[in-house]
């Protein structure tokens, strides 16, 4: 389903990087401190171009067959019968959608191994383990990550650290918080008086 775009929402310079990168097709790594407005301004920008797109938050907890597929049992005229369910990754390869993946640095090593051949050539091809189906990325497919260790220097980040085989496959762009213009410009936007969105 495609989403209207948030009415409070405004683009900014970081934005515009999101955007260029979007429109290039490229896989997406944005970093940034907790808190400072990574995952909203990514899902409105998908929003405004019109892309469907699946976002699974890491920090839940994911394992390999909730990313990639599992398998099912299913009673079929009385008998059962056991089916694989493709997940997340295949699905978004499959369809051309993005797959946004909300802190994905709380994920271990082995499973964000299986975000390597998704990542890892034009088109992106993956086997399913369960039934050696392979699935070729349509135009349109790309993964668009956040995190909030990348390039931190303060020793209170607590996720894993995204390995030097990662990283390269991904364009990178720095978050911050936001300036006290820019939140003013959205209070604003949102209904507030001059007057009031200075004094929030």
């Amino acid at each position: 389903q495609i989403h209207p775009v948030d009415p409070a929402f405004c683009e900014n310079g970081f934005t515009d990087q999101v955007d260029a990168a979007l429109q290039g097709g490229f896989h997406l790594l944005v970093g940034g401190p907790s808190g400072c407005g990574k995952t909203f301004p990514i899902i409105q920008m998908l929003n405004k171009a019109g892309r469907r797109f699946i976002k699974i938050n890491c920090a839940d907890g994911v394992s390999m067959s909730e990313l990639l597929a599992e398998r099912t049992i299913e009673v079929e005229d009385g008998h059962p019968v056991m089916r694989v369910i493709l997940k997340a990754l295949p699905i978004c390869m499959r369809e051309g959608f993005p797959l946004l993946m909300d802190e994905i640095d709380k994920l271990l090593e082995e499973i964000l191994s299986i975000i390597y051949p998704a990542t890892d050539a034009q088109p992106a091809v993956i086997t399913i383990p369960q039934t050696g189906e392979r699935i070729v990325a349509k135009a349109g497919f790309q993964v668009i990550a956040t995190c909030n260790g990348l390039g931190d220097e303060t020793g209170l980040y607590s996720g894993h650290q995204l390995s030097a085989a990662l990283k390269p496959r991904f364009i990178s762009i720095q978050a911050r918080y936001l300036s006290r213009r820019e939140e003013t410009d959205i209070l604003k936007k949102d209904g507030l008086s001059d007057a009031q969105a200075s004094s929030m």
